[in-house]
């Protein structure tokens, strides 16, 4: 019995300190990479998933391009849209100089 006594003290010895874990390095992609899975994704000519898996992004954020893609895509057509969003382009670059 003795032996059974130590192995329950063992159990509640106090736990030992956690090691710090490293932070993983978030990853930044390109415009040129996020237009060019979004471009593939609304294709459809593949899953979701094999995209994700051919570069390595979760499906979210290639569902949320493909997305942002086809919404602005028809305003890049628009005359009015392009010198609207270069005033306002202007207008940003006064302020935060």
């Amino acid at each position: 019995m003795p032996r059974i006594w130590a192995e329950d003290q063992d159990r509640k010895a106090a736990p030992k300190p956690m090691e710090r874990r490293r932070k993983m390095q978030r990853k930044k992609y390109s415009a040129q990479l996020k237009a060019e899975f979004a471009l593939e994704a609304a294709k459809e000519n593949k899953t979701i998933n094999e995209i994700s898996g051919k570069f390595g992004m979760h499906p979210t954020q290639i569902q949320q391009r493909k997305k942002q893609l086809l919404e602005e895509l028809p305003n890049t057509f628009n005359k009015t849209y392009a010198s609207e969003t270069k005033e306002a382009e202007e207008l940003k670059a006064q302020l935060y100089q």
